[in-house]
């Protein structure tokens, strides 16, 4: 079955096996990053896997997403963070974990191109995936009954392949604007067409598929053919057509413009498998001072910037190390890693004659403060 698109719709300490290497409680959630092993025979490589949880007492229904595959050396892509995806299910009362296959990021082992069989590759990904999931069923704060898997790109693809085994507790998939290009191989087209089948073929959970129409990677009709082929295997998808999307619709689940798309989407398939989605908390820091989730706060400063605001908004989605920079004539300046702050600045200040200013870093808001003459 398609869904017409409708506009106005539009991870205790170190536990178990992992090895925790990075904590940080700026929000009020639990966000680790763990290594969790994978055996490949006579050794074991570690899966870097960002992880987010509500801190209250509990078992929490688990999320995973599943990243996607930038051109080039898969060992210098960034970390599959999602964290702005990660807060609206944590806030919701989900657990979520982004696990990095291997041969990503700060993973070890080997990326495995998979040639043009989109089938054996989908399914020799999916392994890490399936790592990821136990592991983080053993939890003592997951329920290991009730799990979604999603996935984006080349992670819907492995998200499918995942859902073809009927994992105990994974109740449903979706895949967000999956799939694998190799314009170096002919056919690929119908190579891919034909995982999406064979994989259809033995799956047995609900899945929802969504693709928009100006997708840069898989071009309509291809993702027609790919729910069709799904479904007429056995598969049992949904699938969501949002229409275009920016200039990109494969961007869509990665910005913060995308909210509108897919959370109410999601929102309708996680009540359809009877899970609950209501907002349990805001996820604001508590204690005094100002929350960085705060975007009435910042509105006092700057004017009610509309140019700012929003990209406040982009700038909450991001992973730290970060900075935000803004000037009270409507500019702004987002910076990201060691140098954060100067970044922030430096991509702020040539577009105004006032002074930009800091207002948050990492999880906190800086903003006002003296002149520093920087």
């Amino acid at each position: 079955m398609k869904i017409p698109y409708c506009p106005i719709l539009a991870f205790a300490a170190m536990v178990l096996f992992g090895v925790s290497v990075n904590s940080a409680y700026g929000a009020d959630l639990r966000e680790e990053t763990v290594f969790i092993p994978k055996s490949m025979g006579l050794f074991d490589i570690l899966l870097e896997t960002q992880l987010y949880a509500p801190k209250a007492e509990g078992r929490y229904p688990l999320v995973v997403i599943n990243h996607g595959k930038a051109y080039g050396n898969p060992t210098f892509q960034k970390s599959g963070a999602f964290y702005g995806q990660a807060l609206e299910f944590v806030k919701r009362g989900y657990v979520v974990i982004a696990p990095n296959r291997a041969g990503f990021s700060k993973s070890g082992g080997s990326y495995l191109e998979g040639s043009c069989q989109f089938t054996s590759a989908g399914r020799l990904w999916a392994d890490d995936v399936e790592v990821a999931i136990h592991y983080a069923q053993k939890l003592p704060y997951v329920d290991p009954t009730r799990i979604v898997v999603i996935g984006q790109s080349q992670g819907g693809l492995v998200t499918v392949a995942l859902g073809a085994r009927n994992i105990p507790g994974v109740v449903g998939i979706v895949n967000i604007a999956g799939g694998m290009r190799q314009d170096s191989c002919n056919g690929w087209e119908t190579n891919l067409v034909s995982a999406f089948g064979n994989f259809g073929r033995t799956s047995k959970v609900p899945a929802l598929f969504l693709y928009g129409d100006n997708d840069s990677y898989f071009a309509q009709p291809l993702p027609e053919q790919l729910f069709e082929a799904y479904n007429a295997a056995g598969g049992h998808a949904t699938m969501l057509d949002f229409g275009p999307f920016l200039d990109d619709s494969h961007k869509m689940f990665h910005l913060q413009e995308g909210l509108g798309i897919w959370l109410p989407a999601l929102e309708r398939f996680f009540r359809s498998l009877g899970l609950a989605f209501d907002v349990k908390t805001d996820l604001r820091h508590p204690g005094g001072g100002v929350d960085v989730e705060d975007l009435e706060v910042l509105k006092t400063y700057d004017n009610g910037n509309a140019n700012v605001q929003s990209n406040y908004q982009r700038f909450l989605w991001l992973s730290p190390p970060r900075a935000f920079a803004f000037s009270v004539d409507g500019h702004y300046g987002i910076g990201l890693g060691s140098d954060a702050e100067k970044s922030a600045l430096a991509n702020c200040q040539p577009h105004t004659q006032l002074r930009c200013l800091l207002y948050a870093i990492d999880q906190r808001v800086v903003y006002p403060v003296a002149d520093t003459g920087q």
